[in-house]
């Protein structure tokens, strides 16, 4: 989660990028950190994770200098992809291609750009809908939560103006995927370049 340290310096936390060891290293120190109340809820009755956008943060704290960690775009994209995998595991719902049968194929056919234009639509209902896609069986009932993970895909740089809810850590498990310049190019163009009109620096 993004949160404010000594009333000072606002922490921009940004998925897949050590969020939530940071977070709870900051908690646990002796700094004065102060949550935005639209997350405490969250973090202290839910024992959930994530992330909030830099606007939410100015307009409940006021503006102040920011800091965060980034990494690798294409390594935190994979990063968020096999994620989102687990989740879907882990939710008891079955996706509809195993882990190990991803391929860039596939990245291609479903990770287009009306899937990235949905994943930043505002609407509650949008991340629900494209999380669907994800899943054998559509009709069934999506929790909130479980569609929530897909903002691992979002480009560092969404970052800088809303909130939404984040998970962490995954552990690397085999697949299909050649990480080449085709696919690098494909992902940028999908789901990085649209956030470099803006300065690149949080």
């Amino acid at each position: 989660m993004s949160l404010i340290i000594n009333n000072d310096l606002i922490w921009i936390s940004v998925p897949k990028c050590a969020s939530l060891s940071i977070e709870k290293a900051l908690i646990d120190s002796e700094l004065d950190i102060k949550l935005h109340p639209e997350y405490r809820y969250i973090y202290e009755k839910m024992k959930r994770h994530g992330a909030l956008r830099k606007d939410v943060m100015f307009t409940e704290f006021g503006i102040h200098p920011t800091v965060c960690i980034t990494r690798n775009w294409v390594d935190k994209w994979m990063s968020g992809l096999e994620f989102i995998w687990i989740s879907i595991l882990s939710s008891n719902l079955t996706p509809i291609i195993n882990w190990n049968e991803i391929d860039n194929k596939f990245i291609y056919k479903t990770f287009d750009i009306h899937f990235s234009k949905h994943l930043h639509q505002s609407e509650f209902k949008a991340p629900i809908e494209i999380f669907k896609r994800l899943i054998t069986n559509p009709i069934v009932e999506i929790e909130p939560v479980a569609s929530n993970v897909l903002v691992t895909l979002l480009s560092q740089n969404y970052w800088k103006d809303n909130n939404i809810p984040h998970l962490n850590t995954t552990p690397k498990i085999k697949n299909k995927i050649e990480i080449n310049d085709e696919l690098k190019n494909y992902l940028w163009n999908v789901f990085e370049k649209p956030f470099q009109k803006r300065n690149s620096l949080i």
